[in-house]
């Protein structure tokens, strides 16, 4: 699948999808360094997760992540 048909696929605008790819190229890939993950988990039972957000995200454009 080319990357813009996943990008339409999943509503984001190729042209953004497509720099996030070439920086992920240029940082990590690039320069021999794997991926790296990390796993996320949490204490907290159902009932709180559906209405805490365990971690929120600003990025500079003002745009909130909130991940529950």
């Amino acid at each position: 699948m080319s990357r813009k048909v996943f990008a339409n696929q999943h509503g984001i605008r190729s042209t953004s999808f497509d720099y996030w790819c070439k920086k992920q190229y240029n940082e990590v890939v690039k320069n021999g360094d794997p991926p790296t993950f990390i796993e996320l988990t949490s204490n907290s039972g159902p009932s709180e997760l559906i209405n805490h957000p365990q971690i929120e995200i600003k990025l500079p454009s003002g745009l909130l992540i909130k991940i529950y």
